[in-house]
């Protein structure tokens, strides 16, 4: 399907898609323009089906050298309480794994998964080395959440303490 800009929303009967775009500059970082946008699209959304946001890099991630956007995350709660809509899931990809959080946004936790395993090779994108030997739970940066998945799999879970 082809999209006229690369932030986008898809209206479908049963859930709407909003589309971010966060890989140029690299890092998660969004302009204010698509910013106000989002907020836009966030407050204009049919409250009648799901909302589910897209974008590149994610919120929230096990991965040592990147764990996570900052930014992203500010623009995200910034976002949902300006607009007064929270989305019922956050999808993301860049790290190439499967990771899988509870984020906490405007006060309520909403899932946030990282869906990147595409291309993965087990030099890229490996965990930080504090979840290989650490006891459960494990504080996150940036996060009202926990991880508590096994500190050696490639699946992280996040819930809200």
């Amino acid at each position: 399907m082809t999209q006229p800009n690369v932030y986008w929303t898809l209206l479908t009967p049963l859930v709407t898609f909003i589309g971010l775009y966060s890989n140029c500059p690299e890092g998660g970082q969004l302009s204010p323009a698509q910013i106000s946008w989002f907020e836009r699209e966030l407050k204009s959304a049919p409250e009648d089906r799901a909302l589910i946001v897209a974008v590149h890099h994610p919120v929230y991630s096990a991965y040592g050298p990147k764990p996570g956007s900052q930014h992203l995350y500010s623009v995200l709660e910034s976002a949902v309480l300006t607009a007064g809509r929270l989305p019922d899931l956050v999808l993301s990809r860049n790290v190439h794994n499967y990771q899988r959080f509870g984020g906490v946004l405007n006060g309520k936790t909403v899932p946030m998964i990282v869906a990147g395993a595409g291309g993965y090779n087990k030099q890229l994108h490996v965990l930080s080395k504090a979840f290989h030997n650490a006891k459960l739970p494990i504080s996150m940066t940036g996060s009202n959440g926990s991880w508590r998945a096994s500190a050696t799999a490639s699946t992280a879970i996040c819930e809200s303490r």
